[in-house]
Formats: structure tokens, C-alpha cells, sequence
């Protein structure tokens, strides 16, 4: 008996269930008929499927991730003007120089072609120097396989008006220096025609002075004095010889020449221009460019100045004045002649215990004593030394020295002392080889990497994960000469100018501009990806689009079933029920309902606080009023049914009841309820964290939309942040729209033939 009973009940619960696939089967082909509710079926696939593999889609974190400033900051051009002539020489392009005289900074930019022209271009800091005004100062006719070598410019002092005011006042001018490979060196007084001195009228030169040697020069010549990017220090080398016999320094030039005998460094005073000493280097192969030490040295001081030369192994330094051997430190290696010799700018005024001029062999950064040539290991790189510079060491060891290879660059405190534990900072790839000898700029506290192809990053002295400052690219460019450090007139800021193969001078500046958001991108210079760019603040578009995908769902799933729920318990208190409870139930509902949506939303977001659970929360008790109202009728509907009424006279409880005959019915109905919920919430949502009250720390389209409340603009100057959010959240919508629509047909059988 029992057995039976049994098997009867197993085989009425498998009836069952084939009855309910059946209905199922017959539903569905139901809704799949409508074409509606089949595209909103395909949508969700699509956005459950990406919601799936976030995880693998995602490529930085939605919330924290923010781009790195060499990708959202680049520096602003400040010049741009195309030149009359070229400055390539043998796939090089010559550099440009300047040298300031006043606290505004330079009035004009110099730069000189192979073919012996030179150029002063104006950066716009008086009426007469017009920024991008070009002055032709020079124009010499060389022969057939003569060139000339990059231009310098330079300040030196007045003797004569030094001396005439009983040596009391300095006078400074700037003197142009050009020189060529057959040996002739031209040096002239840069004058201006206004009444006020530099920066007014026109610029022309003045006090030419030419020397033709009959030597080959394989070098550019150089001076004893710097050019500099403030105002002169109070002494610099004076423009005549007499005043060595007073105890001040002469300015003089050093030039290198090669004959059948050797290689030689020759010394010249600059008034007259003739030759001081020649000292016969023992290398065989070409030298370093010769560098001067003591430029700015006070009268009564007692240092000696010197001129170092890298030579094959060995390190030179010579007596300026007198042409004698200072020292000499040989290594066990060569050093790198290709890259200059540094020396640290304020060492010029005077050095210390520590004071170094810094050279690369191989491996190693090398260090010579500037007192005595004691040579010091500073620090050995991965691989081979590419560069380097620093900043100006005024008390000796720099604070900040900058030392990079092809792949990584390191910044130094002290001899074989790396500033902090992030120190080592690999270097962007991809832009080509960079110059020897970056840029330091005082006025950021950043060194300015540039390469041969245009491309320029600062770098900051204190290194960290956020070591970049800025990039900037200069388009269209196949190579351009190094960089040279320029204090603007116009602004008054530093800028880097370079020359481009394509004649055009550039001058950027040394500070970085946020350009955020930033378009979508496959290369970007940290080599970050951003399929649809960034947002004003530095985050990945693509990332939290994709991330918002799983928020959306979560929310909109959690809201709807709340809202069935309660829909479900207050349409079956109202509908089956009744009673008191079910009259306040129903009258409680009716004053939700009539409440305006977005209002009620919003004072119970605030009243609440903005957090996740508050906000599911908040969206559940404003929803379920609609349903519920819906869903009474339904009940009512049901059960009025003469099969309820046999139920209950065959002795079926309520909870059996509801059960198996209500929810049964309703199922259709609570599908397309749910997916009514669901669409709902996320435009709840949206809205909510588009005003500002819903918690903007969670990844969901309208968190991303908020920025355009206070801008719309926004939505012209970057579509790539606006776009995706936007037709996602419409998408999402839609297809929650669309699937009701083909629930629709399932449960009002009256549209099926429409």
C-alpha cells in the first residue's frame, strides 16, 4: 500500500514537471516569436557575457588606477618658426644656444648651419624681438668641403670699462663664437641698435675678430665662459688679455687640431685673438670636447682653472692659463669621448671637497677629483653608460646626479648612493636613442630626456612610481638636434629648444600640462593602453566601462528580486487576505505611489547616506508600489477562480494554495516584473550617481556620467568618456524593455496576434 502510494506520488511529481516543461517549451517559443523580445534576449547574452569576463577584460582598476603623468601631462610649444636654412650636417642637426644678460631672461635664440649662416630668432620679451622674428647675424662663404661647427654664445666683461671706473663696475656683453673645420675662428660682440641695450632695436654684431689657423680643427671651438640661463654671476671672464697681469681671468677659447705629428689643444686669448699655448694630447684617437673649470671664479681665489680633456684612458687637466699639466688619471678602460665631460655648473664659482667632473667608461660612472685627479667609482650601471647629468652642486656632491642607459636611468645622492629605493627608472621605449646629455631644470627640479625623433620627458629628481612629469612629442619630426636649456624673456620660464631636420626651431616648456581626458590610445608613452582613453581625472574609460557591466547587474538583480518579494507578500496580504491589514497595506501603497519618483529617490538617498546597500535599499522600497498594485489585481483575478474554491473545500491550506496555484499562475508575469525591476534599477541608479547623491565610488555608467552635470561640454571635447556609458546604459535599458515586450506576448495571449 505504502509502495503504491509512493510510486503514485513520484509519478505524479514527474507529470508535474513534464507538464511544467512543456508549458515552459510552449512559452518560449512564445516569446522567441517576438522579434522584440528576441533582440532584447541577444542584448542580454552580450551583457552577461562581458559582465562574465570582466576580469579578463579589465585592464587596470576601475576605482584606483589613475594614468600616469607622463601620459596625461605634456609640455605646451611655446615656439615654433621655420628657419631659411638647413642645420644638417652628415645626419646630424645642429644644436641651438642662448646665454642671458638680463632677469627676464633671453631676448633672443642663436643658431648656426653648417654652411656658415647664423640666426637670432626672437622669443618675444620686448616690442623689438617679436616672438619668431628672425635676424640674420652672420653669413660667411666657405669653401668646397668646409663647414662649420655648431655656434656658442657666451658672456664676458668689459676690461676697459672695468678699469676705467677705478675696477668697480663690471659691463657684460654676449659674444658669438663660430668656428670651422679648416681651422678659422670668428668671434664677434652681439649689439643691439636701441637706445636701451639688449632686447631693443635690431641685434647685429659688432667687434669682429677672425683668426685663420691653417689647422683642422676636429672639434668645435670652446670658450672659457658658459653660457648661462640667468643673470651672469658677478665675475666672468674678461674680454682682454691685460687683465691676466691684473689677477683677473681672460676669456679664452680652446680649440683641437689634428696634423701628421698628432693631436694638439691649443689655447687663444679673445683680445687679440691669438694663440696663448699648445699642448699635444697622447691619445691617438679623437678626444673629448675640451671643458673649462672656473669661469665665475672670484678675484684672490685659489683655484686654479683648468681645462679637462678625456683622452683614450686617460683624464686630463690643464692649467688654463699657463698651458701646463695639472694631472692625469688613466683608467683601466676607455673613456666614452662621444659623451661630454660634466661639470656640475656652480663649480664654476669655486669647488669643495667632493667637487667632480664626471665621465663614462663602459659600465661605470667614473668621477675625477677636480683638486688632484683622484679618479672614484660612483656607480656601475647594468649596462653600458649612455648619458648623463645633474644638478649644481653648490656644496659639493650633487644632490640629484642623473646617470641612464639605453634601458634604465638611476638618480644619485652620493658615490655609489642611490637617492631612495625608486630610484632606478626605466626609461620610455620606442622613440628612439636618447642624447647624452639631458637638461636639468632648476625651476622643476627635473632632468629632460629628449631623443633624436622629437620626443621630450621630464623626469623628476626624487624618481618614485610617478617619476615622469610630462611628454611631449613634436609631430612629423625624423630627427632634431640635443637640447639646449632657454630662459624664455616672454614668460619667463625655462623651455628646451631644439632644431628639427625639417629647419623649424622648437621651444617647449620645462613644465607639464594636464591634458585629460586623454583620447583613446594604443601606445601610450608609460606603454599603457587606453581603448577608450581617460576621464578628466586620469582614470581608464575602457576599465570602468567594463567593470560597470558586473555593478549594473548586481544592482539591478538585487533590486528587482526585493521588489518582488515585497510586491508578492503585499499583493497576497491585499488580495487574498484582506481584512484590515490589508486596506492599510493597500492605502500605504497607493501614498508611495503617488509620490513623485525621482523626488522620493532623492530625499530618501540623503536621508539614508550614500552606500551601496543604502542605495538597493532606497531603490527597492521606491519600486515596489507599481508592482504591487499590478499584482493585486492579478490575486484578486485568481481568486475568483472556482478551482481556488474546490481547494479549499478539499481541505488545501493557504501556504498550499498560494503555492501551487498563484505562483504558478503569476510566473510569467513575475518574469517580466523582473525584468521591468531590473532595467529600472540601473536607470535609478544612474540617475541618482549622475545628480551626485548615489556614492560615485562604485563602477557604474552613471557614476561615469556625473562629470558632465557641471560640464556638459564634456560631451563634445571627449565622446570617447561620454559615449560608451551612455549607450550602454541605453542598451541596457532597452534591453530589459525589449525582453518585457516579449513577456508581454506571453502573458496577454490578446497580442500574440498582433
Amino acid at each position: 500500500m505504502a509502495a503504491n502510494q509512493k510510486e503514485a506520488g513520484q509519478s505524479f511529481r514527474r507529470e508535474r514537471l513534464h507538464f511544467q516543461y512543456v508549458r515552459f517549451k510552449r512559452q518560449w517559443a512564445i516569446y522567441y516569436r517576438s522579434s522584440y523580445g528576441k533582440v532584447g534576449f541577444y542584448m542580454l547574452v552580450f551583457f552577461a557575457a562581458v559582465a562574465i569576463l570582466s576580469p579578463v577584460l579589465t585592464l587596470h582598476n576601475p576605482l584606483t588606477f589613475y594614468a600616469p603623468t607622463e601620459d596625461t601631462y605634456v609640455s605646451q610649444i611655446e615656439l615654433s618658426v621655420h628657419l631659411p636654412s638647413s642645420f644638417l650636417l652628415n645626419g646630424t642637426v645642429y644644436a641651438p644656444t642662448a646665454s642671458e644678460l638680463a632677469p627676464a631672461g633671453s631676448y633672443l635664440v642663436y643658431a648656426g648651419t653648417p654652411s656658415g649662416h647664423v640666426y637670432g630668432v626672437g622669443l618675444g620679451g620686448s616690442p623689438t624681438t617679436a616672438n619668431g622674428t628672425i635676424y640674420s647675424l652672420m653669413d660667411i662663404n666657405l669653401s668646397a668641403g668646409v663647414f662649420a661647427y655648431p655656434v656658442s654664445v657666451f658672456p664676458l666683461s668689459s676690461y676697459s670699462t672695468f678699469v676705467g671706473s677705478g675696477y668697480s663696475a663690471l659691463s657684460y656683453s654676449n659674444y658669438l663664437l663660430l668656428s670651422t673645420n679648416n681651422g678659422t675662428i670668428f668671434l664677434s660682440r652681439i649689439q643691439w641698435s636701441g637706445e636701451h641695450g639688449s632686447g631693443t632695436g635690431k641685434p647685429y654684431l659688432t667687434d669682429n675678430e677672425t683668426v685663420y689657423t691653417n689647422r683642422t680643427f676636429i672639434l668645435p671651438v670652446v670658450s672659457n665662459s658658459q653660457s648661462i640661463a640667468s643673470v651672469p654671476p658677478a665675475w666672468v671672464p674678461f674680454h682682454s688679455s691685460l687683465s691676466q697681469s691684473s689677477g683677473f681671468t681672460p676669456g679664452m677659447l680652446f680649440a683641437v687640431f689634428r696634423n701628421s705629428s698628432g693631436t694638439y689643444l691649443s689655447a687663444y686669448y679673445t683680445d687679440p685673438l691669438v694663440q696663448s699655448w699648445i699642448y699635444r694630447l697622447p691619445g691617438n684617437q679623437t678626444p673629448s670636447l675640451p671643458v673649462f673649470v672656473g669661469s665665475d671664479y672670484t678675484p684672490g681665489h685659489t683655484y686654479a682653472e683648468q681645462v679637462l680633456v678625456a683622452d683614450g684612458n686617460s683624464m686630463i687637466s690643464i692649467h688654463a692659463l699657463s698651458g701646463k699639466l695639472n694631472w692625469e688619471t688613466n683608467l683601466t678602460s676607455a673613456i666614452d669621448s662621444d659623451i661630454p665631460i660634466h661639470v656640475p655648473r656652480d663649480y664654476q664659482l669655486g669647488i669643495v671637497s667632493g667637487s667632480m667632473a664626471f665621465v663614462a667608461s663602459g659600465n661605470y660612472f667614473y668621477g675625477f677629483s677636480l683638486s688632484n685627479g683622484t679618479a672614484v667609482k660612483v656607480y656601475q650601471t647594468a649596462s653600458p653608460v649612455t648619458g648623463y647629468s645633474s644638478s649644481y652642486g653648490s656644496s659639493g656632491f650633487p644632490a640629484y646626479t642623473a646617470v641612464f642607459t639605453s634601458s634604465d636611468m638611476y638618480i644619485l645622492s652620493n658615490v655609489n648612493k642611490l637617492l631612495n629605493s625608486n630610484s632606478i627608472i626605466p626609461v620610455p621605449k620606442g622613440e628612439g636613442k636618447y642624447f647624452s646629455t639631458p637638461s636639468y631644470a632648476p625651476d622643476t627640479s627635473s632632468f629632460i630626456l629628449s631623443t633624436g625623433s622629437g620626443f621630450l620627458t621630464a623626469v623628476s629628481t626624487q624618481g618614485g612610481k610617478d617619476a615622469f612629469e610630462w611628454h611631449a612629442k613634436y609631430p612629423g619630426v625624423i630627427t632634431t638636434s640635443s637640447p639646449a636649456l632657454v630662459k624664455d624673456s616672454f614668460s619667463g620660464e625655462d623651455t628646451v629648444a631644439f632644431i628639427t631636420s625639417s629647419q623649424y626651431l622648437v621651444l617647449y616648456s620645462t613644465t607639464g600640462v594636464d591634458i585629460n581626458p586623454i583620447p583613446p590610445t594604443l601606445h601610450a608613452p608609460s606603454g599603457n593602453v587606453y581603448l577608450f582613453g581617460t576621464n578628466i581625472y586620469g582614470q581608464d574609460v575602457w576599465s570602468q566601462w567594463v567593470a560597470s557591466f558586473v555593478y549594473d547587474w548586481e544592482i539591478g538583480i538585487a533590486v528587482a528580486i526585493g521588489i518582488i518579494v515585497i510586491s508578492v507578500v503585499f499583493a497576497v496580504i491585499v488580495g487574498y487576505l484582506g481584512g484590515f491589514i490589508g486596506s492599510v497595506v493597500e492605502t500605504v501603497s497607493l501614498v508611495i505611489f503617488l509620490i513623485p519618483f525621482i523626488a522620493l529617490l532623492i530625499v530618501m538617498s540623503s536621508v539614508l547616506g550614500p552606500s551601496l546597500t543604502n542605495i538597493i535599499l532606497v531603490l527597492t522600497l521606491v519600486g515596489w508600489p507599481f508592482t504591487t498594485f499590478t499584482l493585486i489585481g492579478v490575486v484578486r483575478s485568481i481568486k475568483s477562480h472556482a478551482f481556488i474554491e474546490a481547494a479549499k473545500i478539499s481541505g488545501a491550506r493557504s501556504m498550499q494554495i498560494l503555492r501551487r496555484h498563484f505562483l504558478s499562475n503569476m510566473t510569467p508575469l513575475l518574469a517580466y516584473f523582473t525584468a521591468i525591476g531590473i532595467g529600472g534599477a540601473v536607470a535609478g541608479v544612474s540617475t541618482l550617481q549622475f545628480l551626485g547623491v548615489a556614492p560615485l565610488d562604485i563602477s557604474t555608467w552613471g557614476a561615469m556620467l556625473n562629470a558632465t552635470l557641471s560640464n556638459f561640454f564634456l560631451a563634445a571635447r571627449a565622446p570617447w568618456w561620454i559615449l560608451p556609458p551612455s549607450i550602454a546604459l541605453t542598451a541596457f535599458v532597452f534591453a530589459f524593455v525589449f525582453v518585457s515586450r516579449g513577456l508581454d506576448e506571453v502573458v496577454n495571449p490578446r497580442l500574440r496576434s498582433r
